[in-house]
């Protein structure tokens, strides 16, 4: 569930890492909620919808949130059949295993930020 880059020794590896999931997190909230407002409008554009869908997708790919990943791709599917309520359902989904990851990469970073301080 770490980044490539964080198989690269020294600190400004896992200063780029640490960057990397932030970001990760912060474009994830924001595509989370964009999706929302999208599902939320009279007439669905599932075209617009799968385009943000795919943005976490390959985000999520790079810093190996697998499980998001697989979300999205079943966002994907309910997309393509143009199911307003598939689309809410996994929706739904998506947001409580994105915050589950978003959880446990703030707890890698903190231990990270905890062992560096200690090391100083």
């Amino acid at each position: 569930m770490v980044p490539a880059a964080a198989s690269a020794p020294g600190r400004e590896q896992t200063e780029l890492v640490a960057e990397i999931i932030t970001l990760f997190c912060q474009e994830g909230e924001r595509i989370i909620g964009e999706l929302a407002k999208q599902l939320d409008k009279p007439c669905v554009n599932f075209d617009e919808v799968a385009a943000f869908v795919h943005k976490l997708e390959g985000s999520s790919a790079c810093v190996g949130a697998q499980r998001v990943k697989n979300i999205c791709i079943q966002f994907h599917v309910v997309c393509q059949e143009k199911s307003r309520d598939g689309c809410l359902k996994t929706l739904a989904t998506l947001r409580v295993v994105f915050y589950d990851v978003r959880g446990k990469f703030k707890a890698m970073l903190q231990l990270e930020q905890q062992q560096a301080e200690a090391t100083k």
